[in-house]
């Protein structure tokens, strides 16, 4: 199966090519068109997506700034739309239902930081047009990419999590925090990425 994230994208440049392409043979003033369709188009997707998301996915929106989860919480199906912000979930007390998990993340600028507990085996797949990918230290970085990695114990495990991330530019970093000292860990991870 295709990733959405690779044929939106790879839809969207083709899109932009055909229209400065007609511009050029035209000679028509292809940014006068472009702007007003795009901010269109724009406001009916973030009026419409939220309903097509499905009644059990939160859906989370953020223009500018960063999503942040952490503590105790209860992981459900969430679909987090963001135009530049970062995503910093701290899943390491989350609780987490039986079975499959599915996390999205879209944005146009924007890094995920994610810490997951040893319990969850992860599926995760990342889409960018430029992007620095390291998932449980598996790493991947460039230019047009996609990036697909799996717990080998995620069919059989009891807790998983399908992680898919769609974004133009950034970073996105996946750590399992062990489980003796889950707190001075994350503390050390999170005082070394602040320092970067």
């Amino acid at each position: 199966m295709r990733n959405q994230g690779s044929l939106f994208f790879g839809l969207v440049l083709i899109f932009a090519g055909v229209l400065f392409l007609a511009g050029t043979v035209f000679n028509l003033n292809v940014w006068a068109f472009c702007w007003p369709l795009g901010l269109i188009l724009l406001g009916v997707w973030l009026i419409a997506r939220p309903s097509m998301a499905g009644p059990d996915t939160r859906f989370v929106q953020q223009f500018f700034g960063d999503v942040k989860r952490d503590g105790v919480w209860q992981v459900e199906d969430t679909e987090v739309w963001s135009f530049i912000g970062d995503v910093d979930m701290d899943m390491t007390q989350a609780r987490f239902p039986e079975g499959e998990v599915k996390l999205s993340l879209y944005s146009f600028i924007g890094d995920l930081r994610l810490y997951l507990p040893p319990h969850v085996a992860i599926k995760a797949t990342c889409s960018a047009f430029i992007n620095d990918v390291n998932i449980l230290n598996e790493k991947q970085e460039g230019f047009l990419n996609t990036f697909a990695v799996t717990s080998h114990d995620y069919e059989t495990a009891v807790h998983r999590l399908h992680l898919e991330v769609n974004n133009f530019i950034g970073d996105v970093k996946v750590r399992r925090i062990g489980a003796p000292n889950i707190n001075s860990d994350i503390d050390t991870l999170k005082a070394a990425e602040k320092e970067k």
